[in-house]
């Protein structure tokens, strides 16, 4: 976990809106996004970093996760593409 990108407790309760808001203005804005893309390299040592989500897909407006949040402002701020990735099949893990 990367705790500078952490939603608080108090955030998990809110709508989707509401959260991006407040993410924004109480984490994303604090932040510089140059330092958090540098801090999670260094992270990643040689490998290549990765944003993880642990909600289930298909993404919804009831069921989101602040993962694409996080992209999405990596794009905005820094021009980075975070692309999605979507196994074709996700039961070979379990075969």
């Amino acid at each position: 976990m990367f705790k500078p990108l952490a939603p608080t407790r108090a955030m998990l309760h809110l709508d989707c809106p509401t959260y991006r808001m407040v993410y924004f203005r109480d984490i994303l804005n604090q932040l510089d996004p140059a330092q958090v893309m540098e801090q999670i390299e260094k992270l990643a040592q040689d490998a290549e970093p990765v944003l993880l989500c642990f909600e289930k897909p298909p993404f919804t407006p009831a069921n989101w996760c602040h993962r694409r949040i996080v992209a999405d402002w990596f794009q905005e701020t820094l021009g980075l593409d975070v692309p999605e990735y979507l196994p074709e099949r996700t039961n070979d893990l379990f075969e």
